[in-house]
């Protein structure tokens, strides 16, 4: 019977190791960064009431600079900051416009139901998140107070636990062993 206990206590130590290592599964913050500043083919924008807001280029300094407020601006939120975040386009919005304006941006590779961010840089240069008010295929809509530069960002969220199947067949698998094993000694 002593001998069955140490066993017993080992298979345990086994299925109690595998059960301590799902919290290893959680995937890392990942930033990657794709936009150019030249790129603003298929971009176009328009305000609620139809009225056409104008698309144009940023410079290179103003790209390295939404990049970075996208890695840091979008990886505080505890909803993004474990996944991917994409920086899709960045472009240029003017049109006159008085107090909050809803404008429909047309953005190829955009999805319905996606979740996307909008960044906006304020006239000191800092960057802000815009709320976003409706993402369909290929469009995202945002609020706007004032127009200038604008990022969109897509994130996505890692699939996380993908290894608990294999931890739980495992987990069943010593236990079967342990019974097995006590049987043995048993008789």
């Amino acid at each position: 019977m002593k001998k069955f206990s140490r066993f017993a206590a080992v298979c345990m130590a086994a299925v109690m190791a595998f059960g301590l290592s799902m919290t290893a599964v959680a995937a890392v913050s990942t930033a990657t960064v794709s936009a150019t500043a030249a790129d603003t083919s298929g971009v176009s924008a328009q305000t609620a009431n139809g009225v056409a807001v104008s698309v144009s280029p940023v410079t290179e300094v103003v790209v390295a600079d939404a990049q970075k407020a996208a890695v840091a601006l979008v990886g505080q939120s505890a909803a993004v900051n474990t996944g991917a975040v994409q920086v899709e386009k960045i472009f240029s919005l003017s049109a006159v416009i008085s107090g909050p304006t809803n404008i429909t941006m047309n953005v190829p590779g955009i999805t319905a139901g996606q979740s996307v961010v909008v960044l906006h840089q304020m006239s000191n240069g800092a960057w802000e998140v815009v709320p976003v008010a409706a993402v369909s295929a290929g469009s995202v809509t945002a609020t706007f107070t004032s127009l200038s530069p604008v990022a969109i960002i897509t994130y996505v969220s890692p699939k996380t636990g993908e290894s608990f199947p294999v931890v739980g067949v495992l987990c069943i698998v010593s236990l079967f062993g342990a019974a097995f094993c006590f049987k043995k000694y048993a008789h």
